[in-house]
């Protein structure tokens, strides 16, 4: 594991971090593989892959060709932490994080829609944490998350409703909300569907210190 509190700008990381064919986990306080004032990569060795790394954080991204190859050079990354600089593209096809589990902290800066095809397909996603986005609207399908245990929404105050289709992804077990009460009512319409469709009382509603809204 690597470690570093990184105070003050954004650490670009160099190209020998690709040599720690062994790294497994790499907490930075704020870092980026690309230089975001030129928005231009350092030169890295075609084949260069860090295939043993699993968690990774907090990286700052934004969108661009060479942000989608960096992340086909991690194939196992399983945890991931980051802050996006700007509105995503999910208008192409996507595959960078195939065995990714837990996705703790998205930040769309500008982003005023996340609309999501089917083939925005997080398949191994249990755990998704949203952060102060600037989202209004967000459209979902239960085949984007297919296995997704947890939802955390935070801060998000522009978000007018959790998707209804939601409550079609068979395996969620807990919504939490903190500072975003005006999602409270479509997430109980949520957990009332569910309970219609399979009975008992399978979902969590939660607030802050996971006190039971």
């Amino acid at each position: 594991m690597l470690s570093l509190n990184n105070i003050g700008p954004i650490l670009v990381l160099l190209p020998r971090i690709w040599d720690l064919v062994k790294l497994r986990a790499l907490f930075i306080s704020a870092c980026s593989f690309i230089d975001l004032d030129t928005d231009e990569p350092f030169l890295i060795v075609e084949d260069s892959k860090l295939e043993k790394l699993r968690v990774l954080g907090t990286v700052v991204l934004s969108y661009s060709k060479d942000t989608e190859d960096i992340f086909k050079r991690l194939p196992n990354l399983q945890h991931l932490i980051f802050v996006l600089k700007e509105s995503w593209d999910f208008s192409k096809e996507r595959y960078w994080f195939p065995k990714l589990e837990m996705l703790d902290e998205l930040e769309l800066l500008n982003g005023g829609e996340w609309n999501m095809g089917e083939e925005d397909t997080f398949e191994n996603l249990k755990f998704l944490k949203l952060e102060q986005v600037t989202l209004a609207m967000w459209d979902v399908g239960e085949e984007s998350f297919p296995v997704l245990e947890k939802l955390e929404l935070w801060g998000c105050h522009k978000l007018t409703e959790i998707p209804p289709s939601v409550g079609d992804i068979c395996s969620l077990k807990i919504i939490k909300l903190v500072e975003s009460p005006q999602l409270e009512d479509s997430a109980m319409k949520i957990k009332e569907y569910i309970e219609d469709m399979r009975g008992g009382d399978e979902l969590q509603i939660l607030g802050l210190n996971n006190i039971p809204l």
